[in-house]
């Protein structure tokens, strides 16, 4: 009979500790250990359950009835101090979330500068031929960069702070994407900034906007997770920083495309090599079509049968004017990607609802 009355609450305790260990970002094998504290500790098929859905069977301590109490009497003898909070390294993984679209970035505007073409350089009507798309994109790839590192950035804020706030790992999370959303839009003026001194043209004119409107749609999303988070709502599926991390593999091809387009549109055109350059172009444009796919739709076999018609258009569209609307369709297609995930994994995700509790017989009410 007791069996039958604690089975719903061994099970909903199974969930918790494996939804714990997931929102941590760990798996079984990065655990040293489990163990069971409290009387509930001797609860039947207790050990049982968490196994099943962690792959770790936990270790009930001795007299675990009596944990709480030596914890607070432990506690009690220490003086008290300033709280201390871990800065994680990151993983591989997350390291290179945040070095792909960072090195894009960099790459991005130095073949901006260095290949734009000046005309008229000694005359009033002096104007250049700059690559609005790849200054776009860069900005971008600058912004992902940073908002990939938010969780690092809300880690390291949080240790040189004395705010109690910071202290969650909800407001760790929030403070560290308002942060990245700072640098990485920061960096985007930047990158305008010395774009139009390094041309002698002013800064307010096509840098500025190339440069910043894009990526409103972005920030935008980011302002929302930092809500989101702020708000301790729940932790997304994977944990934040694998929400923050945008597909690499979509950077790369938006990238090389981006790379590939400006190549066409600026290298020298002898005859021999001009099919080889406008071939480039047009791979160039596929590749900025299918980063949109890659950005937009995630089963493959969808990806395989979204991105024939989508990089046929972005190949067929490439000229010097149109860089720009890539651009910022990429930059749209990934808005969309951040804003679906957020729905799906934070917003409309629901936590497993906790199975009725049995009382046992005779119970009180």
């Amino acid at each position: 009979m007791l069996e039958e009355a604690v089975t719903p609450v061994v099970r909903r305790v199974a969930d918790l500790v494996q939804q714990t260990v997931a929102a941590a970002e760990l798996t079984g094998g990065d655990l040293v250990g489990i163990y069971c504290v409290g009387g509930s500790a001797h609860l039947p098929h207790l050990g049982v359950a968490i196994a099943e859905r962690t792959g770790i069977t936990p270790t009930v301590v001795v007299d675990p009835q009596l944990a709480a109490a030596r914890g607070a009497a432990e506690v009690g003898a220490v003086v008290p101090g300033p709280p201390q909070v871990e800065v994680t390294v990151p993983p591989v993984r997350r390291a290179v979330a945040i070095a792909v679209p960072g090195f894009a970035s960099l790459c991005l505007f130095w073949q901006c500068i260095v290949t734009a073409e000046k005309n008229n350089a000694l005359s009033v009507y002096y104007w250049v031929d700059f690559n609005w798309g790849g200054l776009t994109l860069a900005a971008v790839s600058a912004l992902l960069a940073c908002l990939a590192a938010g969780t690092v950035l809300g880690s390291l804020i949080a240790a040189r702070s004395p705010a109690p706030d910071l202290r969650t790992e909800g407001g760790r999370v929030s403070v560290g994407i308002l942060a990245a959303l700072c640098l990485g839009t920061a960096i985007a003026g930047l990158y305008a900034v010395v774009a139009a001194q390094y041309f002698g043209l002013p800064v307010g004119g096509g840098f500025l906007r190339w440069a910043l409107w894009p990526i409103v749609p972005v920030a935008v999303i980011a302002v929302v997770m930092a809500v989101v988070a702020a708000r301790q709502w729940r932790t997304p599926h994977g944990g934040w920083s694998a929400l923050l991390a945008v597909p690499t593999g979509s950077v790369v091809a938006a990238t090389l495309g981006m790379g590939l387009i400006q190549y066409s549109l600026t290298a020298d055109r002898w005859p021999r090599l001009v099919l080889w350059i406008d071939l480039a172009g047009r791979v160039g444009g596929l590749l900025l079509g299918v980063a949109v796919v890659m950005a937009l739709v995630r089963p493959l076999m969808f990806r395989l049968i979204v991105s024939a018609p989508v990089a046929v258009i972005g190949a067929a569209i490439v000229n010097r004017q149109a860089t720009g609307i890539l651009a910022v369709g990429y930059a749209l297609a990934v808005a969309v990607w951040w804003a679906a995930r957020v729905w799906m994994r934070v917003i409309r995700s629901t936590a497993p609802a906790p199975r009725a509790f049995v009382g046992a017989p005779g119970g009180g009410g």
